[in-house]
């Protein structure tokens, strides 16, 4: 099932994207929204939510 699951992320086109798709979306997301999560934050993605997706504690300073 691994293999299964690894090669749908890479092959459906929907899901898979290039290096250089998501080199450019990350850009855009700096540029436009100050980073990835403060644009989450700003769909109303939580804190604490944003911290479980990530795993960015304590750098993201998930205690409240």
């Amino acid at each position: 099932m691994k293999g299964v699951l690894q090669d749908y992320l890479v092959t459906d086109s929907v899901v898979a994207s290039t290096a250089q798709t998501m080199e450019d979306t990350l850009r855009f997301l700096d540029t436009r929204f100050g980073g990835i999560k403060e644009y989450l934050r700003l769909i109303g993605i939580t804190r604490s939510e944003v911290c479980t997706i990530i795993q960015l504690e304590p750098v993201y300073r998930c205690r409240a």
